[in-house]
């Protein structure tokens, strides 16, 4: 039995199957105290239904679980409802399409009680489909060895590339109070912009164990609309400045030029452009490829013709991310 509360998040959106299982894997932890608190994100189907019997089911098992059911904001928005209703003084991120290995809390409790300098830690997750089976684990970028380990203050590392997914950390919630939850401006990336501001301030612990499964199926958020691109752009030109390491410089670079055409493509696709993603477009540091200069010369063109050339460069194969 552990001695700390560890709150659980979880925010949920027209996933009341999924969520049922993500609340069977915290409740099949073997660390107690556990608060579970589901943040219901505006859904309209039978989640609300069944979250009596579910706060039923897990107070047998020994863990507490808050239900609170709102209109629907978005992610950031929910999680840091979440955080206002955590008591422990450890808190984690569970979507509610994905589940924890029995050992994810310990191993995280154990990882941040040993290493006071740490403000986050985080252990490897693993891919599954639909019907909760393996289909391959997701490379965190670390060395293979020590399979456990610190990262001093790891923002020029992670910002080259992303170690681990949301439902694989923990954080103290004084870091949270420090450095204020997360941006509520994002409806994408607002994750990763939380675990790059801990990160220029904290150090990270991790185990490479895979403790945390994310499922892949087609209810997925999507990552590849425009709103999506627009946040993942904004979120680099964000933190751009603070990057002073010249490798972690170039290859974040590199990002943002791929990003900022996907996002152009991905608008003509549409044939939406807001004025904020105008302004990512026509930003100084924008791609000077050709490919890039194309489309925004069909960019000022009728929208059939935007539609046009976005097909066109998708039958030919370019990669969308």
């Amino acid at each position: 039995m552990g001695e700390e509360l560890v709150s659980a998040i979880i925010p949920t959106y027209n996933r009341a199957s999924l969520l049922v299982r993500a609340l069977a894997s915290v409740a099949g932890q073997d660390y107690r105290p556990i608060q579970a608190i589901v943040i219901d994100d505006g859904s309209t189907d039978n989640t609300a239904e069944l979250m009596p019997e579910q706060q039923s089911l897990l107070a047998r098992q020994g863990v507490e679980m808050i239900y609170h059911r709102q209109s629907n904001c978005g992610p950031a928005y929910a999680r840091n409802v979440g955080i206002s209703l955590a008591r422990g003084p450890y808190v984690c991120f569970l979507d509610s399409d994905d589940m924890w290995t029995s050992s994810f809390v310990s191993t995280m409790v154990r990882l941040l009680k040993g290493n006071p300098s740490a403000g986050l830690a985080f252990g490897g997750y693993m891919a599954i489909d639909a019907n909760d089976q393996f289909i391959k684990e997701r490379k965190s970028g670390l060395p293979p060895k020590p399979p456990e380990g610190l990262l001093r203050r790891p923002f020029e590392l992670i910002v080259q590339h992303m170690p681990m997914g949301t439902p694989c950390v923990m954080v103290r919630r004084s870091v949270l109070d420090e450095l204020g939850g997360f941006d509520e401006t994002y409806h994408m990336g607002e994750d990763w912009d939380l675990w790059y501001r801990i990160a220029g301030r904290h150090d990270f612990v991790y185990s490479l164990k895979g403790l945390s499964c994310c499922r892949e199926h087609r209810r997925n958020t999507p990552k590849f609309n425009a709103a999506a691109l627009a946040d993942q752009v904004l979120l680099i030109h964000k933190h751009l400045p603070s990057i002073n390491d010249p490798k972690a410089r170039a290859v974040v670079l590199k990002r943002l030029a791929r990003q900022t055409t996907l996002l152009q493509e991905q608008m003509l696709r549409e044939g939406y452009f807001p004025p904020k993603a105008l302004s990512l477009l026509d930003h100084p540091l924008g791609p000077q490829t050709l490919r890039f200069r194309l489309g925004a010369t069909v960019r000022r063109q009728p929208a059939w013709v935007g539609k046009a050339y976005a097909r066109i460069i998708r039958a030919l194969g370019t990669a969308r991310r």
